[in-house]
């Protein structure tokens, strides 16, 4: 994690979206004030950690996630994740809500749906530009990441039978989303009280045609968590 800004009134810190890291969600993040600063969580195999093996235990990545959060200055902080981030931020929230002052939650459901298969999650979701689903190297790098986060995301399903995520939830979805049907959403509803916000779009609603709505969601989030803070 490193942070965006020096003069912030809140921190965002960002969970991406299987077989990613925090660069893909640049569209949006982009679009928030300057008064976030922007933190960005890097998981093995991706990004400027491309050469490790993505396949780890959550544990490992709960708790290192954990222990940069709590070395960071004191600042009221919000976790967003999308797709698997979302079960990443739902987890840290509930385990450690005395340094969170919100989560949003994104594209996600804490209900097990149908397994797919990797190949098939690739072709569908909709974000990888088809000169890297062509490259057979880049395609089989990018199955075996989405196989490694498909473990963690089981996982973590598992870990959050009967936890309540303690601070205010935010749960947000597109509206034609192949891969999470937005009613799956209200299954956050046994985790935290939160009515799901729907965006025109699929999987990726929040990087096309729905990115400035969602980034004035976000937006609003962090203003309530700034404003909760006497300074």
């Amino acid at each position: 994690m490193s942070p965006s800004s020096r003069l912030a009134m809140v921190r965002l810190v960002v969970f991406p979206h299987s077989g990613s890291g925090p660069t893909s969600l640049r569209p949006l993040l982009s679009r928030l004030p300057p008064w976030t600063e922007v933190l960005g969580v890097v998981l093995p195999g991706r990004e400027e950690r491309i050469g490790e093996d993505p396949e780890v235990a959550l544990d490992e990545v709960l708790g290192q996630i954990a222990e940069e959060i709590d070395a960071l200055p004191a600042l009221p902080t919000v976790l967003f994740g999308h797709s698997l981030g979302a079960l990443f931020a739902a987890l840290v929230s509930a385990q450690n809500p005395r340094a969170v002052a919100g989560a949003i939650l994104s594209g996600q459901t804490p209900v097990a749906l149908p397994a797919r298969d990797a190949e098939d999650v690739l072709s569908e979701a909709g974000l990888t530009p088809p000169e890297v689903l062509d490259d057979e190297e880049w395609r089989s790098r990018l199955v075996r990441l989405l196989r490694a986060d498909g473990d963690l995301a089981a996982e973590a399903r598992r870990r959050l039978v009967g936890v309540r995520v303690p601070v205010r939830t935010t749960v947000l979805g597109g509206l034609a989303d192949p891969l999470v049907p937005s009613a799956e959403l209200r299954g956050w509803r046994t985790h935290a009280p939160c009515v799901p916000k729907l965006f025109a779009g699929g999987h990726f609603y929040l990087l096309d045609e729905s990115v400035e709505q969602v980034a004035g969601e976000i937006t609003s989030v962090l203003r309530e968590a700034a404003a909760r803070v006497e300074w």
